[in-house]
């Protein structure tokens, strides 16, 4: 929806991936941990903005078929979450052709005062009818803007001079009065309609200055520092209109790294009225800061919004899976996905959205390849499921308790087949077999030959240019997650105010098996807690005692976007062994000598055609070695891979060390370990050092 483009960090030139906590992963194989499953899926959705316009009158049969590809679980996607716009309403002063087909939203209140009409917005009213029919139980309210006679321009498009110059369009003194106008909205839906809004979002893409007043869309831009306030007015609002019930959400900006620096922002009673925080992923940074945020704010996290497009229909649907897989495996407490448009008419010549839905015409549809790799997911990754980190951007890994399933869902954007190898030691009991569904040039949602378990492992193969779902029935994980003292204590507290943060069983409410799940997890013997954990982000790792280690051309190390470290070396003809890495204090880490700790970390090659796998070291001194000196206290050397790939794909490490003595905030050394040609350039990120914690 938004019209600005991601941006490359230029120090890398590729975009660079993070990751939360990460399973035991060495070449291709993973080994999902049901010990590290993250939070209850809740479900995969829409909005269902612009496309409904057009098919408020379609014939009942036609219409039918469209609902069933959407929301049907067997028939179509299976979405399970809608988004209702609740439209601003364009100014009847403007011509039909200002904005884009499908773009012009009904308000419900045309005039400042007036009465609300509330036949209005027939088309989006009629397609969420038809997705509650059909099994949607999530239904979110946003708004793209206010009403036309509460702007500033008197334009929903927003307010500028046409040239990405947005600003301010709601005057904060019409802040409550707006939030009045949502208010009788969501009250007429409940009362009226039997329709409970999960929670009202009053912005879209806020810092956006795109919406400068151009036509085309609804929009408005309201600044960092003034949103709090937005919120403010539109909870007073909701109350004084006996919508206590309905929490907020939001900020829905553009990106991770917009979203993550606005809620950042917000005082606490702002975060208090949230149910969740929502992002779009148009662009992406701070990822892996924004999960831990809202983690630690003990909030869910949803992606909110997102759609691509593409001229060539496999390359959409692969960038689109990419984005999906992305989104969950880099931010792993996100518990939803939804679709901005799943149905796009061909605007601007582009192919976006899922379906192929002309605005004008006749009652025709067609399934995109982004309908299909959208569905290898949705279909099979189903609400209550619980994500298991799998170590790689590529693959999605989701186990369902209630179906007994494990689901494993693999992208292939490379024009060369891979396979991997799935060690499923860790799960209680397993299926014979895996069934396998594929999408790919010739193939769409395409039910293949089982493939046989050997024992506990499965071979998986990926063909190029395709999306793969394996399926697995009959799994059984007695445990999922591990927990501390700390998180039985927070649990209980969350159990007795019935948060959503205390459903560990998926069943959407906190009860009394809920605190089953967690006694039996509470026993787990032989866990291993963090101990310290370093942010590579600029501002966190700024303030550090730290020394660049190097002893030959480039040696060193910088800081990427999403807090990633990269460590690299040169070794010029004739090609003598070379290093280069930091060495940073680890302030409040202290060590027992002969105690066993363990480094956890995520690490990467970076392979454009000119750089090279190789070994990294990471250790811990009392004071700096040289470029080539052994840390004195412990250290450990890891080969990392060589990826011919154009981003890198980061694998999870666990290193075991006891120390040789006791250290107080000791120097933790990251460096490359020595090669023979070529350049070695190796990312870490998500380093922890952890320690055995025995019941």
């Amino acid at each position: 929806m938004s019209k600005r483009s991601a941006m490359v960090p230029k120090s890398v030139q590729a975009l660079l991936l993070t990751t939360g906590l990460c399973c035991s992963q060495a070449g291709g194989q993973i080994t999902p941990q049901p010990t590290q499953a993250g939070p209850a899926w809740r479900g995969w959705g829409t909005s269902i903005a612009w496309w409904s316009n057009p098919v408020a009158d379609w014939s009942d049969a036609k219409f039918d078929e469209l609902m069933d590809a959407v929301w049907d679980e067997d028939l179509g996607l299976g979405f399970n979450i809608a988004r209702y716009n609740i439209g601003g309403g364009q100014n009847p002063a403007f011509p039909d052709s200002y904005m884009r087909a499908g773009g012009e939203m009904d308000g419900f209140q045309p005039v400042q005062g007036g009465p609300f009409d509330w036949t209005a917005d027939a088309g989006q009213r009629r397609v969420l009818d038809a997705a509650i029919v059909r099994g949607v139980d999530v239904v979110e309210a946003f708004s793209n803007s206010p009403p036309y006679w509460l702007t500033i321009s008197q334009d929903v498009s927003g307010n500028g001079t046409g040239n990405r110059d947005g600003t301010d369009n709601l005057d904060p003194a019409n802040y409550l009065a707006f939030g009045i106008y949502l208010a009788n909205v969501a009250r007429h839906f409940r009362d009226e309609q039997n329709i409970h809004f999960e929670s009202m979002i009053p912005l879209n893409e806020p810092t956006g200055v795109w919406w400068d007043g151009d036509g085309g869309q609804e929009g408005c831009v309201f600044r960092r520092s003034r949103q709090p306030d937005l919120f403010r007015a539109t909870r007073q609002a909701l109350d004084a209109l006996g919508m206590t019930e309905l929490p907020l959400s939001g900020p829905e900006e553009v990106s991770t790294g917009d979203t993550h620096d606005s809620f950042n922002s917000y005082p606490q009673d702002v975060r208090d009225m949230m149910s969740h925080v929502s992002t779009h992923s148009y662009g992406g940074g701070k990822r892996g800061q924004l999960n831990n945020l809202v983690k630690n704010a003990r909030k869910p996290l949803w992606m909110s919004e997102y759609n691509n497009n593409g001229d060539d229909p496999l390359d959409s649907g692969l960038n689109l899976a990419s984005r999906i897989s992305l989104d969950i495996t880099s931010m792993p407490h996100v518990s939803a996905w939804i679709t901005w448009q799943v149905a796009e008419d061909l605007f601007l010549q582009h192919n976006w959205g899922q379906i192929r839905l002309p605005f004008s015409g006749a009652e025709a549809f067609f399934k995109r390849t982004q309908y299909h790799t959208t569905a290898q997911f949705s279909r099979w990754i189903r609400p209550g499921s619980r994500v298991l980190p799998s170590g790689r951007d590529n693959v999605v890994i989701a186990y369902d308790r209630a179906r007994s399933r494990l689901t494993v869902v693999a992208v292939n954007d490379t024009n060369s087949p891979e396979s991997l190898t799935l060690d499923l030691s860790a799960f209680d009991s397993l299926g014979s077999s895996a069934s396998v569904i594929r999408t790919s040039a010739s193939e769409s949602q395409q039910e293949l030959t089982d493939i046989v378990l050997v024992g506990s492992s499965l071979n998986i193969p990926l063909a190029a240019r395709s999306v793969t779902t394996y399926v697995i029935d009959d799994v059984v994980a007695s445990t999922l997650g591990t927990v501390t003292e700390s998180d039985v204590s927070t649990f209980l507290t969350d159990l007795a105010a019935d948060a959503p943060e205390a459903d560990l069983d998926g069943d959407f409410k906190a009860d009394a098996f809920d605190l089953i799940e967690m006694m039996h997890a509470a026993h787990i013997a032989d866990a291993w807690q963090p101990i310290f954990a370093q942010s590579f982000s600029e501002t966190e790792f700024a303030n550090l005692e730290q020394y660049e280690i190097g002893n030959g051309d480039d040696g060193g190390y910088y800081l990427a976007d999403d807090d990633v470290l990269w460590v690299q070396a040169f070794s010029p003809r004739p090609w003598t062994p070379e290093n280069g890495g930091v060495a940073f204090r680890a302030n409040g880490l202290t060590l027992l000598a002969g105690e066993t700790y363990r480094f956890e970390f995520d690490a990467a090659d970076f392979n454009q055609g000119w750089t090279t796998g190789g070994q990294l070291l990471i250790g811990i001194a009392t004071s700096v070695p040289s470029a080539t000196a052994t840390p004195n206290i412990a250290s450990a050397v890891v080969t990392v891979p060589e990826v011919n790939a154009s981003e890198p794909s980061f694998q999870r490490y666990e290193i075991s060390f006891v120390p040789t003595a006791s250290a107080v905030s000791p120097l933790i050394v990251v460096r490359t370990s020595g090669i023979a040609s070529g350049q070695q350039r190796i990312g870490v990120r998500n380093l922890t050092v952890t320690q055995r914690q025995l019941d």
